[in-house]
């Protein structure tokens, strides 16, 4: 099953959430999402993630979850590049997640 993942100002709203970055992010899309400024591959990262922070992203999360898994990927040492996340993937999740828990934002699963 395809997992992609987006994110909102607020569970309610019925818009996608998009922060710029610059550099842009390069994270795996789908079909259905982007690469990482408003939404991403859940599916790529989700094994990683919930590995790293404890949190599946297999399910909606609120700011304080996404706050959660931001400090943890920020805090995590271990990283070891690999088939399925290169360093660059990973430093993105980093961004990705620290920026959207800095501007208050949700993580909506779908799939």
């Amino acid at each position: 099953m395809g997992l992609d993942n987006f994110w909102k100002k607020s569970f309610d709203s019925e818009e996608i959430f998009d922060l710029e970055f610059d550099p842009p992010l390069k994270l795996c899309g789908g079909l259905f999402s982007a690469h990482g400024s408003d939404s991403f591959r859940g599916k790529v990262y989700a094994e990683f993630i919930e590995e790293v922070s404890g949190f599946s992203i297999y399910r909606d999360l609120n700011n304080e979850e996404v706050h959660k898994i931001s400090e943890k990927l920020n805090n995590y040492k271990e990283f070891k590049e690999s088939d399925e996340i290169s360093l660059k993937e990973f430093e993105d999740l980093k961004r990705m997640f620290k920026a959207y828990a800095e501007s208050d934002a949700v993580l909506i699963a779908w799939y």
